[in-house]
């Protein structure tokens, strides 16, 4: 059989007859499998014409192919390499510059808090947890605030509070009743939220009690001066400025403002009323008397017995309002106490007995 040119021409016979001479001197012995002795035998022709079998023709045209897609292939594998190694020269160099950036810019300014230090004083001023402290007792706990203030928490009561006051507001959130001593700081109001009520305060002592078993809800002021305001979405009264000594207010459980007691008194020389009032209301008005006085009242209205130390108290005057209906005797001369620095001891009969804070009893001698 002869071998047919195909229609590429003399150029592709120039390329069949190469890849032969090729093929033949990597293994003269494949001469055998694709021409053998008979054709050799049986050809007539010219020694220059190329004529061989087809099976020779089929094996050149396979490998022609086969080396044709590997160079293909070795072609796209260079792209595919020349591509990664772009990419990854280009990620180190990156790496390299932030390595280098982090490096040199500390050494810029050695003054400069380190990044420890900075994210230390960004967490503590971010820092918004609370605080929250209920005295599950019956006697009452003293609790120091952030700011060094003081809080007396009477008992079944709860205050909150942040732990960091920021820098411009110290607030407080209350249920319940409690006495503050405000440490003064003119940068930073001193309010507190009770019920719908916000009572603001710069350095001041005063008391609120917003306890469930009250009928109304009071703010009582003992010095400094202090602004109540509503707090809810339609104020129910308009801001009150307490500034005297036992002024105090009276809220209903609709938050309306039903009693101001301004906490002075005009003399009336001409009077022989007692500076000591029973309202009809039931609130024990006392008006700038003596304490002894004043605990000779409530000695008389809580039917207590109310006796007093050896040192002599009765220069101190006391300005306020109770109301026996809803304020226990122990409460009362705690806050009363507070305010003048001093202390009371229940004694085993039921009795109370009045000392100075150095002033020792039976018991401590």
């Amino acid at each position: 059989m002869r071998f047919r040119k195909n229609k590429t021409g003399k150029q592709q016979n120039r390329l069949d007859k190469q890849y032969i001479r090729k093929q033949l001197w990597k293994d003269p012995s494949i001469i055998d499998d694709i021409f053998p002795d008979q054709e050799w035998e049986s050809h007539q022709g010219d020694a220059d014409q190329f004529i061989p079998s087809t099976k020779m023709a089929h094996y050149i045209q396979d490998e022609i192919s086969t080396e044709s897609k590997q160079k293909e292939k070795k072609k796209n594998n260079n792209i595919y390499i020349k591509r990664f190694s772009y990419y990854a020269a280009a990620a180190v160099l990156l790496l390299v510059s932030l390595g280098m950036w982090l490096w040199i810019k500390p050494a810029s300014d050695n003054n400069s808090p380190t990044l420890v230090e900075q994210q230390e004083k960004t967490d503590l001023k971010k820092d918004t947890s609370w605080v929250s402290v209920t005295n599950n007792q019956n006697s009452i706990q003293t609790h120091t605030l952030p700011d060094r203030s003081t809080v007396k928490l009477f008992a079944q009561s709860t205050i909150r509070y942040p732990q960091y006051f920021t820098d411009h507001s110290r607030e407080i959130y209350l249920d319940g009743k409690a006495y503050f001593s405000v440490h003064k700081d003119g940068s930073r109001p001193f309010s507190v939220y009770a019920g719908a009520t916000k009572t603001t305060a710069l350095g001041t002592s005063f008391t609120i009690d917003s306890r469930s078993s009250s009928k109304y809800i009071s703010v009582q002021l003992h010095t400094g001066k202090i602004v109540v305001a509503s707090v809810t979405a339609i104020p129910t009264f308009k801001n009150v400025f307490l500034k005297n000594a036992g002024e105090s207010l009276s809220f209903d459980a609709k938050m309306h403002l039903v009693a101001h007691h301004s906490g002075t008194v005009k003399k009336e020389p001409t009077t022989s009323k007692s500076p000591i009032q029973n309202k009809p209301n039931g609130l024990l008005e006392l008006n700038n008397i003596p304490l002894s006085e004043v605990f000779t009242a409530l000695s008389t209205t809580y039917n207590t017995p109310i006796k007093i130390g050896k040192q002599d108290i009765s220069k101190i005057q006391y300005t306020g309002s109770i109301n026996p209906q809803h304020e226990q005797l122990q409460d009362v001369l705690t806050v009363i106490c507070l305010i003048n620095n001093l202390r009371y001891v229940q004694e085993s009969d039921g009795s109370y007995t009045i000392y100075r804070q150095n002033e020792y009893s039976n018991d401590q001698l």
